[in-house]
């Protein structure tokens, strides 16, 4: 019972479940209709776009049914998740889960034009194809070069073309993220509480990317020694070296912050990175071996991961492993330092 104005200042009213009452005078949003409660828990404080979101559940739109569903408690700001070893797996389990949930999504919408997928997929296996057809000819009339027989670029070719297509399939909004900071797109992405980067790179899907992905597999399988250990190998190593990708990628388009038009640069650059995995990593010595690893970093997308397939070293592993966390580390970094340079592109606009 509210005895004074002043006790209704300290206390205010809760909203009402039919929706009437609310915080501020605001009609609370009617989820009888969905079968659902409000949402238990606190809201977080306001984020950089200056909304707020519960710290516990929300509501995700209808699914392939029309029904809703409860979504899983999305991941906090740093300093808002509980500290903590099972924080942190909690909070990597949800990214993980969310980030299906994106790429999902992404491909379900590009199959409702199933020509077109069908199209792109194929198209994109036809392209591998050829370049690797290239190759096979080559050590047809040259059976090594420098000991690199034809199984060994059997396997570059598809340890290389997985971990693009782990990249491109997963967090393709990455390679885009120059033309984002170049129009003001992040306006939009800076209104949720979660990472902005994780959000941008995960939002967008390059389809034929995923014949890439399949091109990947049948070349492993097809012309690698098929053990569990080198499967258990092509998989994990892989993923290491997809996360050395991407923070290149990271930080070549960050560089949109301080220099106007570079999409066209940072791709370049990136197919740079392309060119140097897909050749013999023996023929690289010297110099270019310098620029490989610290510049442009195909001895971790390409060198390291064939080697630990054919002949399996802790210390290589070891390397790997370390190269992805400190160049995560990095990108990570350096565009939230890049940040500070964002300009509001002002802009408005609906996203169904």
């Amino acid at each position: 019972m509210w005895n004074s104005t002043e006790d209704k200042k300290q206390n205010p009213k809760p909203p009402s479940p039919n929706g009437r009452g609310g915080l501020g005078g605001e009609a609370a949003p009617d989820t009888s209709r969905m079968g659902l409660p409000l949402p238990p828990g606190p809201l977080l404080p306001l984020g950089d776009g200056g909304a707020r979101a519960v710290a516990s559940e929300s509501l995700v739109p209808p699914g392939d049914g029309g029904e809703r569903s409860v979504a899983p408690k999305p991941p906090l700001p740093a300093g808002e998740g509980v500290g903590g070893e099972a924080g942190l797996l909690r909070h990597l389990f949800s990214r993980m889960k969310l980030t299906l949930y994106f790429t999902r999504s992404n491909i379900l919408s590009a199959m409702e034009y199933r020509t077109s997928f069908l199209m792109q997929v194929v198209g994109m296996i036809v392209n591998d194809a050829a370049f690797t057809v290239l190759w096979y000819i080559f050590f047809q009339s040259f059976k090594n070069v420098n000991g690199w027989g034809w199984t060994d670029t059997a396997l570059l070719t598809a340890i290389t073309t997985f971990t693009f297509g782990i990249v491109f399939v997963f967090a393709k909004g990455a390679t885009d993220l120059a033309r984002t900071i170049r129009q003001g797109e992040l306006d939009y992405y800076l209104a949720f509480p979660v990472d902005l980067l994780w959000h941008v790179s995960v939002s967008k899907t390059r389809i034929d990317a995923i014949g890439d992905l399949i091109f990947g597999l049948v070349m492993f399988f097809a012309f690698t020694p098929v053990t569990l250990e080198t499967t258990v190998l092509f998989f994990g190593t892989s993923v290491l070296a997809s996360c050395v990708m991407f923070s290149f990628i990271v930080i070549t388009q960050s560089l949109a912050f301080y220099v106007a038009n570079i999409e066209d640069a940072a791709r370049d650059i990136f197919e740079l990175l392309l060119g140097f995995s897909f050749y013999p990593q023996n023929i690289f010595t010297g110099g270019i071996r310098v620029v490989m690893i610290f510049i442009i970093p195909a001895f971790f997308t390409a060198t390291i991961p064939h080697d630990l397939v054919t002949r399996f070293e802790w210390t290589g592993l070891g390397g790997l492993a370390v190269a992805a966390v400190v160049s995560l580390t990095i990108a990570i970094t350096f565009f939230r330092f890049a940040m500070q340079k964002y300009e509001s592109g002002n802009l408005i606009a609906v996203r169904l």
